[in-house]
């Protein structure tokens, strides 16, 4: 971990979030994947943080102005 999702909360804390071991059977399991929109958190415009949905991956413009994910291929 490079340290930027410790700042604001102290080693216990940012531990007990992460900890794998401490996951339930009955946990919520979600899945982000590069074609599904994942929750992105960032400042608006105010400084203050929000999460709002994105997707991974590259957008080929529209002509009516929106942006339509493109396939992701491995070759």
């Amino acid at each position: 971990m490079c340290g930027k999702f410790t700042q604001m909360a102290s080693w216990r804390e940012a531990y007990e979030f992460s900890n794998l071991f401490a996951a339930r059977v009955d946990d919520e399991v979600r899945t982000f994947t590069p074609m599904r929109a994942l929750p992105v958190v960032h400042l608006d415009r105010n400084g203050e943080r929000v999460i709002t949905p994105m997707n991974l991956g590259f957008t080929d413009r529209r002509g009516d102005g929106r942006r339509t994910p493109k396939h992701m291929h491995a070759r």
